[in-house]
């Protein structure tokens, strides 16, 4: 869509209404699990909401709707299909850009919030089909290799070592032909590959279980950032309308390999914070903007988000080793001439602001760790090798079972920082609907500092704090007969403004500008 047909400001925030359509929900269609009949609900809509978020497994979705007497055989939704729950329902929503949103859901919980002899509002609430398959099916197999590969296996299995259509695992996996994997999902994969491996026995463990236990162990495989391995572990699995995710913190959090999808500017303007001119190099101002300051010092003390020690003892040779992994760049002279103190530095790292908060030297005097994790190091119980007595396997299996298996040393106390760190700022707005925007989407916000006076230009300085890039933690998409809306958390896990990137970021309203202020 050319820029002249992009609608911004206030505009992009009223109803994307059509006679007949409803308030911006092209389709809302309800199909009866007994007598396959379908009914649709959305001429009778009071709202609707879309939600994703990384912190969630699949997408959710609920609406309230004026339940009449006359919509299917001479009966209410409710009562005619009937909902008992579980039902396939189709949606399809469209912002007043004409980007869409097309997803198929179930039926979760159906509740009636008002019942008279006249009408009902009636409430139901939406999740993936994977969120009920998840409840049926148990992991009973073992697993041996990447991660990232185990992962691909239990959400579809890879045809011989290759990801989905053939391709490499950590691409955009197809479904082209490929048998189906544990979920029997037909989703799109978005699978970073990792750089360690992991052997483990299913345990008839759930799938979304076993995925989100495999995250906290993985770590990049360093193709994005190569000081990724032994300092970046952890990876955030959620579903989106394009599929499923797995990546980790690291690469969302690097613009490279995160793109900057959006530019939004707080601004309140005299007409309002919608209003008025747009500034050249931002898609849209922000009609609400909370603030919330995520670093309590306790908590992140007691989490051990910035500093901690491992603790690992081999059973094999009856050794213990001890690690501090430490974010930070000053630390206790003690620590950090013992153990040669760098894993988990910010150095090492990709950091979506400029610098983890600056801690008080006097809290890093005598212990440069808060939390002390202790592992029992797997080795030789699940060595990689088929042992089927020929002499070369066994020779083989024999080696293999002095390795490591998982590598708590590297990945225990990293992914728990790592996953810590992520929520140290966090900023709450709400735009114009705009239904292009997933969870996990990298977006730059500005927000104006208070100044005791203007700069030269007479304009106002952006808070360089606050400001800066951000990925969506989560997201909701809300429509009513009164407003399309997009409401977003934004978190990053550091403090300050990198300048913005001017060579191939670019935006619907056109590239950002080399301004003085920036």
């Amino acid at each position: 869509m050319s820029d002249a047909a992009t609608i911004v400001g206030s505009k992009a925030a009223l109803p994307a209404f059509v006679s007949g359509e409803g308030a911006g929900v092209k389709e809302l269609s309800i199909i009866s699990n007994k007598t396959k009949k379908s009914v649709s609900i959305n001429t009778g809509l009071v709202n609707f909401s879309y939600y994703e978020s990384i912190l969630q497994d699949v997408i959710r979705a609920s609406v309230s709707f004026m339940d009449t007497g006359d919509s299917i055989d001479g009966k209410s939704v409710m009562e005619g299909l009937p909902v008992y729950g579980s039902e396939t329902a189709s949606v399809h929503i469209e912002d007043n850009n004409k980007k869409s949103i097309r997803v198929e859901l179930m039926v979760n919980k159906p509740d009636e919030v008002l019942d008279d002899t006249r009408k009902k509002v009636c409430i139901l609430n939406f999740a993936s089909k994977e969120f009920f398959d998840n409840e049926k099916i148990r992991i009973n197999k073992r697993f041996d290799g990447l991660i990232s590969k185990s992962v691909e296996t239990i959400l579809a299995k890879p045809r011989q070592s290759r990801g989905q259509g053939g391709r490499a695992a950590g691409s955009t996996t197809q479904r082209g032909g490929v048998n189906k994997g544990f979920l029997k999902s037909e989703k799109e994969l978005f699978i970073e590959e990792t750089s360690n491996k992991r052997n483990f026995n299913g345990n008839n463990w759930k799938p979304f279980y076993t995925i989100n236990w495999l995250a906290k162990q993985a770590v990049p495989s360093g193709q994005e950032n190569q000081d990724a391995p032994g300092n970046s572990a952890g990876f955030m699995f959620w579903e989106t309308a394009e599929g499923f995710h797995f990546k980790s913190i690291d690469a969302l959090m690097n613009t490279e390999t995160n793109p900057i999808k959006r530019k939004f500017l707080y601004n309140e303007t005299a007409e309002g914070p919608c209003t008025g001119s747009m500034p050249e190099g931002y898609d849209a101002k922000v009609l609400e903007m909370t603030i919330d300051n995520r670093v309590d010092a306790q908590d992140k003390l007691k989490m051990g988000a910035y500093s901690s020690r491992t603790i690992t003892f081999n059973p094999y040779n009856s050794t213990f080793d001890i690690s501090y992994p430490n974010a930070f760049l000053q630390g206790a002279n003690s620590v950090q001439g013992e153990a040669k103190n760098t894993q988990g530095n910010q150095e090492n790292l990709k950091l979506a602001g400029e610098k983890f908060p600056y801690w008080n030297e006097e809290i890093n005097q005598n212990l440069d760790f808060s939390r002390t994790e202790f592992r029992i190091l797997d080795v030789g119980t699940l060595p990689e090798g088929k042992g089927s007595g020929e002499e070369g396997e066994n020779k083989q299996l024999g080696e293999n079972s002095k390795i490591e298996n998982s590598k708590p040393k590297e990945t225990l106390n990293q992914g728990n920082m790592r996953m810590n760190q992520l929520f140290a700022s966090k900023v709450v707005i709400t735009i114009p609907g705009d239904f292009e925007l997933c969870a996990g989407d990298a977006v730059y916000f500005d927000a104006p500092g208070l100044r005791a006076s203007k700069n030269e230009k007479g304009t106002e300085e952006i808070d360089k704090h606050i400001s800066g890039n951000y990925i969506i933690s989560s997201i909701c998409h809300y429509l009513d007969s009164s407003h399309t809306l997009t409401k977003m958390d934004l978190v990053r896990d550091s403090f300050g403004r990198k300048a913005p990137q001017r060579n191939n970021a670019t935006s619907r309203t056109g590239s950002f500008q080399d301004r003085r202020n920036w």
